[in-house]
């Protein structure tokens, strides 16, 4: 099984990203159960907010830390640029054992696991 980690499409602020996740995380949940799983990071505000929302289309809990917040982003985005990984979250994405992470507008790194 491949395990895909997703973040919060546009950090909480566009609902048109809110909606594509949840459509992606719908598909992966009914069409490709078995094959794919998918994870969720957020931070602890975007789970307050509107985290258990996501729960029915995901096999586990979604993933609340605060290293994703500003994860590929701003100070750490050129970081990632510059050293070719976001380390803290990289780290992260590590200890949940993802195969693969979809980035979406956010730089995470060409050396990124």
């Amino acid at each position: 099984m491949t395990v895909v980690g997703f973040t919060l499409i546009g950090r909480g602020t566009w609902s048109g990203g809110e909606s594509y996740l949840r459509n992606m995380l719908s598909v992966i949940a009914s069409e490709l159960r078995g094959k794919v799983q998918a994870k969720l990071f957020l931070t602890p505000e975007q789970h307050s907010s509107i985290g258990a929302s996501f729960d029915p289309m995901l096999a586990a809990p979604a993933i609340v830390d605060d290293r994703v917040t500003g994860a590929g982003l701003g100070r750490r985005g050129l970081i990632a640029l510059a050293g070719g990984s976001d380390r803290a979250f990289a780290d992260l994405v590590a200890s949940q054992g993802i195969d693969v992470v979809f980035e979406v507008a956010q730089w995470f790194g060409n050396r990124f696991p």
